[in-house]
């Protein structure tokens, strides 16, 4: 057993099919949990898990379909992940986001109401559903949010992300006076640049620029910040609730 205490534990990821999220469900199972992957992009979710599996046999490593940002989906998630484990899970990592560039003036009233949707709502609603489980089951529960560098000074022609990833900031703050009592922690990642999907449409002169405003100068691989988040989710934590930590190469001093 290592310092983690992660072996035999179940931790649930969204936005698990790429990036960041294939990246923490890794670094988890590399610590001998059993994870849940949960995306909306069936085939690359399915391979993500597939490929994860085959590395990791000894454990159980499963893909589920569902858009978080709807509660009658995540309450069908929940019960079908009860009937593979009874046991409430141990770790929830709220990764699931969507970008939408535009400018201000230009952005239409759907997008904005999507990446809310996507980036905050389903943050409340897949925490809610598992909280209410861990808490009838008097099991605790760490909770890790992502939310982005990108609150520290706001970034243009992405308002409702920035505006999404400042909820994340404010509900991980209630969420963590509300739940302390039931021996829940919610804690949150705030990432810098780094080189996942979303952020493929950046040219190689915007990578430039990235650098050099950066002090360690370059973007982050998305391992760099799995590590974190899995940190957040083990017996390290234990005492961290409400507590922000910016990983981004120092890019915000």
């Amino acid at each position: 057993m290592t310092a983690f205490g992660l072996e035999g534990k179940l931790a649930l990821v969204t936005g698990a099919a790429q990036g960041i999220g294939a990246a923490t469900t890794r670094k988890f199972a590399e610590h001998g949990a059993n994870v849940i992957l949960v995306d909306i992009k069936e085939d690359v979710l399915k391979n993500t898990a597939q490929e994860i599996q085959k590395d990791f046999p000894n454990l159980k490593i499963i893909a589920e379909v569902c858009d978080v940002s709807q509660k009658r989906e995540v309450d069908a998630l929940a019960e079908r992940v009860e009937k593979i484990f009874p046991q409430s899970i141990d770790a929830l990592v709220n990764n699931a986001a969507i970008v939408n560039i535009s400018p201000y003036l230009e952005l239409k009233e759907e997008d904005f109401d999507k990446v809310l949707a996507t980036n905050l709502k389903s943050v409340h609603v897949v925490t809610q559903v598992f909280a209410k489980q861990a808490v009838a089951q008097k099991r605790p529960l760490a909770v890790v949010n992502l939310s982005s560098i990108t609150t520290n000074a706001g970034m243009a022609q992405i308002a409702p992300y920035v505006v999404a990833k400042e909820g994340i900031n404010g509900l991980t703050k209630v969420l963590a006076k509300e739940l302390g009592k039931y021996n829940i922690r919610v804690n949150s990642i705030k990432p810098g640049f780094v080189d996942t999907p979303m952020n493929a449409h950046l040219n190689d002169a915007s990578r430039a620029d990235i650098a050099r405003q950066t002090p360690l100068g370059r973007m982050a691989p998305p391992e760099e910040i799995a590590n974190v988040i899995v940190f957040f989710a083990s017996d390290l934590a234990s005492f961290c609730t409400g507590s922000f930590v910016d990983v981004n190469g120092g890019m915000t001093l």
